[in-house]
């Protein structure tokens, strides 16, 4: 393959080598890695997760995939959202509440409320956003 690796999650990979990638914004290089596998040089390529499925100016429809481990980083936006589990098993954190959702399941996030995830199967989130959120057009 190149040295070209699958998404991997958290705990997947010798400390040296994920912390070096945790490190890299998309598109960086690292330096020269050490780990008990030999020498490493990272580039770290964007997770093709995101997919906008339809939008107007009132409301937006976003796929997003999750590899088992990855985390939606706490975050907070001035928009209401609705988050369907489509498959997976995802662990939210929506204000001071933490509830273990899996496919079927649906949440809603009120706007300006802190939020996150962790993953803990592989899965699809598919998010609804009204007004829609802009930083998702590319």
């Amino acid at each position: 393959k190149g040295g070209k690796l699958p998404y991997f999650g958290k705990g997947e990979m010798v400390p040296e080598f994920e912390n070096a990638v945790l490190a890299l914004d998309d598109y960086g290089l690292s330096d020269i890695v050490e780990t008990t596998y030999g020498y490493h040089l990272i580039l770290r390529l964007p997770l093709d997760t995101e997919a906008v499925m339809g939008y107007n100016d009132d409301i937006m429809m976003v796929k997003v995939k999750f590899v088992k481990g990855q985390e939606g980083s706490l975050h907070s936006h001035p928009h209401s959202q609705c988050t369907y589990v489509a498959s997976g098993k995802f662990e939210f954190r929506i204000g001071d509440v933490v509830k273990i959702v899996q496919a079927g399941d649906a949440l809603y996030k009120q706007p300006g409320i802190e939020h996150g995830c962790v993953c803990l199967e592989d899965g699809l989130l598919i998010d609804c956003f009204s007004p829609m959120r802009d930083t998702f057009i590319k």
